[in-house]
């Protein structure tokens, strides 16, 4: 595009006099209005609560879908926790047995990490009861439909509301439960147990103001109430003041008929003198049947309101554009038309990449002001895009998979490469106390900075309150009576910005500028403190993510899976380049007898003590693992056997010499068994796995607390 064809051009002549943009825009407007008023006035009002109803409507539904997901959320961490107990074989030994105690301890567990579940049941295939925190065992209840699909071919585990009879929770406490009607709505949460019965989780609903609550913190529209349903009336809300149904309100006929009929209702209902939208859908059962409802209201009186406003607004620019229509109306479409057009294009060919393009529009009114303000706007953005890519290019510009050190060194200098900086220091939030430390600087020495406290200082302060400041450092040799935290060193403009995520403060960013920066400037330092936080931010999450995939969270090894790839890369690299490779299998002696004798809790004790010698005794290039309950795995590369035998009768020897506390005097020993490669009778890792193994109960045969190799 040549320059010429760059430019549009609108020049009225030098006999043009002015007239403002405002009497043609009300020109305009009335030319537009004046044919569709009659229409208009008998419309608007409609058009306007259909529109705002509907909007409402959809906000609802939204709303709805959060509640739902709010009312099955708390339960999908109890059927975690007893999926994992069902699968352990204590829990079928416990069942087969009919081991009433080992059931109590079991349930009892549960019952105090998940208070929000009143009721918990170990049956057998004839859903007799075996196992309960309070009240009978060998009686026979009815769990609702659902109990039949858990316990048939498939054992399905699931979460199903059921109606059931007020006596199963009168078995579990009388005087607590007296008072509820004669079925109930409740949550259920049944786990098979292999083929010898379920783990059942019971939440009562019927007036359970603390679930209601819950989901009522999910809803987003102003006023709108949750209530949960059964029969004809309400049995729960959130007790929040002014509610449109209370506990124990009647249900409209119409409400009630569709939720029993297992239909979503929605629709509007007076309720109490006054018009509430209602979106309500049934809460089906195991078997499909509709046993309660879910719904949220929302009072008429803000649409109302609403439209009421603007219809007196709708109604006033009306006569204003049919008055003033009557007086200059031609003139409007010769002086708006056409520099409009003009404007528009050159915005047209802007908008396309064309940025190149500027307008010339000479008009002696607003259109005249309104193209120089398009040209300063086109040059402002062409400036700006330019500043902005490079802002927005940081966090494409760091790699995540390089380590902590290298990835903060790394984003501080990029951030100093595009904002012009001459010095800079990212502090980071020490976990479980109140100082930043500084882990990568430019242009100062990193030793020679030290951690700061929260609320001291300059930077204590901008953590403390979580808004960037900037500091203004006078002429060369000015004194500060200002902690800096940058030592002697005086650029003439200090920024600090907190390091925020979601509200959380990571850390914190310092900056230092040879000369102010501008306003605008200032806007876009924001910005680029926030992408060093979502770096932040994400690079943990990336570290946290790694760690669940393969770390074991009980005793920080890793986990099976993690090693058993490691271990197949290891044997692969030793086969490839003729190393040596051994592994340790370590197992704890009488580890079942620690777990009876002193329980759970010094059963995990013991497992991170073992975990902890391990780890201190083996090098950085070596690899601990929980391979089993009680049995660690350790894989040493470049190790014959002779070493591995070294490495663990050192580890044998240190594990000894380690107190446990709260075991009395028991000391906790440990058997362990080696193995090498190369070794003719060992061609891959699964064998030597079970060549370790074969080692491990062997030394288990020995008389434990000893060291054996592999045969």
């Amino acid at each position: 595009m040549s320059s010429r064809d760059s430019v549009f051009r609108v020049v009225w002549g030098p006999q043009r006099f002015y007239l403002s943009l405002g009497w043609k825009t009300l020109i305009a407007f009335a030319l537009v209005v004046f044919i569709p008023m009659a229409g208009l006035l008998t419309i608007t009002k409609q058009t306007m609560r259909d529109a705002l109803e509907n909007e409402t409507a959809q906000g609802l539904e939204a709303n709805l879908r959060s509640a739902w997901n709010a009312y099955q959320r708390p339960l999908e961490d109890v059927r975690i926790a007893l999926v994992q107990d069902a699968d352990n074989d204590r829990t079928t030994l416990y069942l087969q047995q009919r081991d009433a105690a080992g059931l109590y301890r079991l349930l009892e567990r549960h019952a105090r990490r998940f208070s929000f579940v009143d009721l918990w049941f170990a049956i057998d295939r004839d859903q007799v009861v075996h196992g309960r925190i309070r009240g009978e065992l060998g009686e026979h209840y009815n769990f609702g439909s659902g109990l039949g699909r858990a316990l048939g071919t498939l054992r399905e585990n699931l979460i199903t509301t059921e109606l059931l009879p007020r006596a199963l929770f009168v078995s579990e406490d009388p005087q607590r439960y007296a008072e509820l009607p004669p079925l109930v709505l409740a949550q259920i949460i049944v786990v098979p147990v292999s083929d010898q019965g379920a783990l059942i989780g019971v939440k009562l609903l019927h007036g359970n103001q603390l679930l209601l609550q819950q989901i009522q913190n999910q809803l987003t529209i102003e006023r709108t109430y949750v209530a949960l349903l059964q029969g004809d009336q309400v049995i729960a809300t959130a007790g929040l003041p002014d509610e449109p149904l209370p506990p124990g309100s009647q249900l409209d006929s119409s409400l009630d008929r569709a939720i029993e009929g297992g239909q979503v209702f929605s629709g509007q209902l007076e309720i109490n003198s006054q018009r509430n939208l209602v979106l309500a859908e049934p809460i089906l059962n195991g078997d499909y049947q509709s046993v309660g409802g879910l719904a949220l209201l929302l009072s008429d009186d803000k649409i109302s309101t609403h439209i009421a406003q603007n219809t007196r607004h709708v109604y006033g620019f009306i006569a204003l554009g049919i008055l003033l229509s009557l007086v200059i109306a031609y003139l409007a479409y010769r002086d708006t038309v056409r520099p409009l057009h003009a404007i528009v294009a050159a915005q047209n060919a802007f908008a396309e990449g064309a940025h190149d393009v500027r307008t010339e529009i000479i008009t002696r009114d607003e259109f005249e002001r309104l193209g120089a303000g398009f040209n300063r706007m086109a040059e402002a953005v062409v400036g700006r895009d330019r500043r902005l890519t490079q802002y927005t290019t940081l966090s494409s510009l760091v790699d995540l998979s390089m380590s902590s050190d290298k990835l903060l060194q790394g984003t501080l200098d990029k951030v100093i490469e595009i904002s012009n900086g001459m010095l800079g220091v990212i502090y980071l939030l020490e976990e479980g106390s109140n100082r930043l430390t500084p882990y990568a600087s430019h242009a100062l020495d990193l030793d020679g900075l030290e951690s700061l406290k929260i609320g001291e200082g300059v930077p204590g302060q901008v953590a403390l309150e979580r808004e960037s400041r900037t500091v203004y450092v006078g002429d060369k040799g000015t004194e500060l009576a200002l902690d800096l935290g940058v030592g002697s060193v005086m650029p003439r403009h200090l920024a600090y910005y907190p390091l925020l995520y979601r509200g959380e403060l990571l850390g914190l960013l310092l900056l230092g500028f040879a000369k102010p920066t501008p306003d605008d400037e200032r806007v876009l330092l924001d910005y680029l403190a926030r992408q060093v936080a979502i770096i932040l931010n994400d690079a943990a999450s990336q570290r946290r993510i790694n760690d669940l995939l393969t770390r074991d969270p009980l005793t920080n090894t890793a986990n099976r899976g993690h090693f058993t790839d490691k271990l197949e890369a290891y044997f692969n690299d030793a086969q490839r380049y003729g190393t040596d490779l051994a592994l340790l299998m370590v197992d704890i002696d009488h580890f079942r007898a620690f777990s009876d004798r002193f329980g759970y809790h010094m059963a995990d004790v013991v497992l991170t003590t073992v975990a902890g010698v391990l780890n201190k005794a083996v090098r950085k290039t070596d690899l601990v693992a929980r391979f089993g309950e009680s049995t660690f795995a350790v894989a040493l590369p470049q190790t014959n056997l002779e070493q591995a035998m070294t490495a663990a009768e050192k580890v044998r020897k240190n594990l000894i010499g380690t107190t446990v506390a709260q075991l009395d005097r028991e000391r906790v020993t440990i058997s362990i068994g080696a193995a090498a490669y190369p070794d003719p009778a060992i061609q891959s890792p699964v064998e030597m796995v079970r060549r370790a193994d074969e080692a491990l109960l062997k030394a288990k045969h020995g008389g434990r607390n000893r060291v054996e190799p592999a045969a």
